[in-house]
C-alpha cells in the first residue's frame, strides 16, 4: 500500500511520526527543517525524549563539507552520522530556538563557513540508493516530504516511553492519538518510492512457435537489483493485452540446468510453467538466472510492484509492434 496523504498541507507545516516497522520497530517524530521552530523543537524533545538529529542528503553533506562521525564503523545504526554542527550566530547552541535555527540553516544555506562544528544538532546523511535494501530514518523522512521540496532536510526524534525504553507500537499510537499526529509506516514511504520510480527496461525482444503457439520472449534490464531476466509471454493472450496470471520462477540449477528435479524443493521448473503457459494457465513467467556475481533474484517485498511495471511494460511494448505492423501494412 502506498501512502494516504490527504492533507498535504498540514503535513509540510506539521510534526509526524514513522514507524520502522521493517527492521528496528522504532518511531521516530519528524518535521520539515526548513518549518522548525522552537516549540516544535520543544515538543518533539518532550515527547519523543531521544536525541534531536537532522536528516540531509548526500548533496548537502558534500556541499557543506560534512564528514562523517566514524569514516570506519562496525556499528550500521551511527555508520551514517556526521560531524555534530551549530549555527555560527547561536551561542550555546544547546536551546530549542537555537537548535531551530541551525535545523533551518541546514535548509537554507550551501556555505560551509555558515556552521560552527562540533556542535549541538547531529546530521544524518541519507543515501537514497538504501531505501530499496536497507531503508533507515534518514532516508525515509526525506524521502516522504519530498513532495514539498526537491532536496528537503528534515529532523528527527527517537521515541521512549516513561520509563526510557523505546516505545511499544501501541505506546506510540496512543501519543500520536493525544496529539493529533500522523503515523506513517517505513515499508508505506519505501512502497511509495518503488511504485513511482521505473525500473525495468526492454533490452531485446524475440518471438518463437512452440507447436502453433507463439511465445513472445523479452530480455529486460532490472534497475532494483542490478540484474537481467527473461519474459516469456503466450502471444495469443498478450495481443489482447491479459496479462492477469504472470509467475516469478528463479532458475533452479538441479531442476533447470543439470535436470535433476528431485534434488530441489522448487514445486515446478521452466519446463513446466512453459507447458502451463501452453495450455492457457498461464499469461507469462518471468524467469530469473542465477547468477554468482549478483544478486538476480527479486525480493519477495517488491514482487507485486515489478510484476505489475513487467505487465505495463510488456503491454506497451507489444502496442508499439501491433501499431508498427499496421503501418507497414497501410
Amino acid at each position: 500500500m502506498g501512502l494516504n496523504i490527504r492533507n498535504k498541507a498540514s503535513l509540510e507545516h506539521d510534526l509526524v511520526i514513522i514507524y520502522d516497522d521493517l527492521y528496528t520497530h522504532m518511531s521516530y517524530i519528524t518535521g520539515l527543517g526548513a518549518q522548525a521552530t522552537k516549540d516544535k523543537i520543544n515538543a518533539m524533545i518532550n515527547l519523543g525524549k531521544g536525541i534531536v538529529s537532522t536528516c540531509i542528503t548526500e548533496k548537502k553533506a558534500k556541499e557543506l563539507h560534512l564528514p562523517l562521525m566514524y569514516q570506519e564503523s562496525s556499528s550500521s545504526v551511527i555508520s551514517n552520522a556526521a560531524v555534530s554542527i551549530d549555527y555560527k550566530d547561536t551561542s550555546t547552541g544547546i536551546s530549542a530556538s537555537e537548535r531551530s535555527q541551525t535545523i533551518k540553516s541546514l535548509h537554507a544555506s550551501s556555505n560551509p563557513e555558515d556552521f560552527k562544528k562540533p556542535g549541538h544538532v547531529f546530521p544524518l546523511i541519507s543515501c537514497e540508493k538504501n531505501l530499496p535494501d536497507r531503508p533507515g530514518i534518514a532516508e525515509t523522512s526525506i524521502e516522504l516530504f519530498k513532495p514539498f521540496i526537491e532536496n528537503p532536510v528534515t529532523y528527527v526524534c527517537e521515541i521512549l516511553n516513561e520509563h526510557g525504553h523505546v516505545s511499544s507500537i501501541h505506546e506510540v499510537q496512543k501519543t500520536a492519538s493525544q496529539n493529533h499526529m500522523k503515523i506513517f509506516k517505513m515499508s508505506q514511504i519505501v512502497t511509495s518510492y518503488l511504485k513511482r520510480k521505473k525500473w525495468l527496461d526492454v533490452v531485446d525482444t524475440n518471438q518463437v512457435y512452440v507447436g502453433d503457439t507463439p511465445l513472445t520472449i523479452f530480455n529486460v534490464k532490472n534497475h532494483l537489483y542490478p540484474s537481467q531476466f527473461i519474459v516469456y509471454i503466450n502471444a495469443d493472450h498478450a495481443d489482447h493485452a491479459i496479462l492477469n496470471n504472470v509467475t516469478f520462477h528463479d532458475e533452479c540449477m538441479c531442476g533447470d540446468v543439470i535436470e535433476l528435479h528431485h534434488q530441489c524443493w522448487c514445486p515446478k521448473h521452466l519446463r513446466e510453467y512453459m507447458l502451463d503457459m501452453l495450455k492457457g494457465e498461464l499469461d507469462g513467467i518471468v524467469y530469473q538466472r542465477y547468477n554468482n556475481d549478483e544478486l538476480s533474484s527479486i525480493s519477495s517485498l517488491y514482487k507485486a510492484i515489478i510484476g505489475e511495471q513487467i505487465k505495463e511494460l510488456v503491454k506497451e511494448e507489444l502496442n508499439n509492434t501491433t501499431m508498427n505492423r499496421t503501418s507497414l501494412s497501410v
